[in-house]
């Protein structure tokens, strides 16, 4: 794999935040962190996951912030995934402050509509000007991101997800990576087990599905199976044992890295998590890993290569069918499913997901391009849970 990619030369882009602070009670230093990114005194909007702001988790980010002679306004508590109308009155909660700086606090949506509302809140355009893929613009105020789950690598991402009548949104725009993220292991010690499955899950999917992407580069690359052996290596352990400091810095360093990978773009799989999470409110990390072992099956003929060298560095083998039963053990252990019926899709709409998976959730990057055969034989299999029966090798 990596052998491979030395031999092209074509530019690949790179985009990581400016900087980044790592360490168990690193959000504490909050305040002097925008003192540090030349923030002038002046309001900080506050985008916070609702239960974050509930539970107290974010009470001494605040103080941090108002102790540098900042004022933390906050101005949403995210309850889940942003829509587009939740992003507007974000938007204009924010132009009313006026703010030196946007703080992101809470898991994947939260940091998301924080990312947005950064981008957009100081321009004048209305809020759908900026859907799809938005290089042209910058960003004008401070933007800094504190996650407080452990696998959405959002922090890290130039992307950001929005719904709109129970369809998938997509953001993109380099102006969306932070000027700072704080990677604070104390923030993550309470998740609770579904959370830490579904989040770390998610993780696990971006390091293997940038792995397998035709635009990964050797700094993608090395950042991925960073994130995927610290994932690989921690995330049941962090499930199983939650007071486990050790496997969850793992997991919320892994996922970062995973994050920073995703400079080479998610495959198949991802696109197919949105046409599962379409149809039923299913967790977006569970949604994901459903559908991973279908698309490590999907690529397998072209990048059986590439796959050792992923079984290899999660199971210690170069054995892809190894990995695909690894995928299943942890799967199974934190309660993924095994098929689509067991989370309420009938098995009579599988036509139309396979058709919306191609045309609305295109992957030019997958190792194998999307045929409507193909993708139609994988999701019959995928409604029967049977990833030996696809015809599709």
């Amino acid at each position: 794999m990596i052998d491979s990619i030395l031999q092209r030369h074509d530019p690949r882009m790179f985009l990581v935040p400016e900087r980044t602070l790592v360490g168990d009670g690193s959000s504490m230093a909050s305040g002097r962190a925008l003192d540090d990114l030349g923030c002038s005194p002046g309001p900080v909007a506050i985008v916070a996951d609702a239960s974050v702001l509930r539970l107290g988790s974010a009470d001494a980010i605040l103080e941090s912030i108002r102790a540098h002679g900042y004022g933390a306004e906050v101005l949403a508590g995210v309850t889940g995934e942003p829509t587009v109308d939740d992003a507007r009155e974000a938007v204009e909660a924010v132009r009313r402050v006026d703010p030196v700086a946007v703080v992101g606090i809470g898991g994947g949506s939260a940091l998301d509509l924080a990312k947005f509302v950064a981008l957009v809140a100081p321009r004048d355009e209305p809020v759908d000007a900026y859907f799809g893929v938005r290089d042209d613009v910058a960003r004008r105020v401070k933007l800094v991101a504190i996650p407080t789950t452990a696998g959405t690598g959002s922090e890290a991402t130039r992307i950001a997800m929005l719904s709109a009548n129970k369809r998938k949104t997509i953001v993109n725009s380099a102006a969306l990576v932070p000027d700072l993220v704080l990677l604070d292991p104390k923030l993550v010690m309470s998740l609770p087990g579904p959370v830490t499955a579904s989040t770390g899950l998610d993780a696990l999917c971006h390091a293997i599905e940038a792995l397998l992407s035709t635009n990964r580069s050797p700094l993608s690359i090395a950042d991925s199976r960073q994130g995927l052996r610290m994932v690989a290596q921690s995330l049941v352990r962090s499930f199983d044992r939650p007071e486990d400091i050790e496997a969850r810095r793992g997991v919320l360093y892994g996922a970062h890295f995973a994050g920073r990978g995703l400079n080479a773009g998610v495959v198949l799989g991802h696109s197919v998590g949105y046409t599962i999470a379409n149809r039923v409110t299913v967790a977006h990390g569970i949604s994901c890993a459903i559908a991973l072992p279908y698309c490590i099956r999907y690529a397998r003929p072209v990048a059986e290569d590439t796959l050792t060298e992923i079984a290899r560095d999660v199971t210690g083998h170069p054995d892809v069918d190894g990995l695909i039963a690894w995928i299943h053990d942890v799967n199974r252990t934190l309660g993924v499913p095994r098929d689509f019926v067991a989370v309420g899709i009938s098995r009579e709409s599988v036509a139309d997901m396979a058709i919306e998976c191609s045309e609305k959730y295109p992957r030019p990057n997958n190792p194998v391009p999307f045929e409507p055969g193909r993708l139609a034989a994988m999701y019959e299999a995928m409604a029967e849970g049977d990833l030996a029966s696809a015809p599709f090798n």
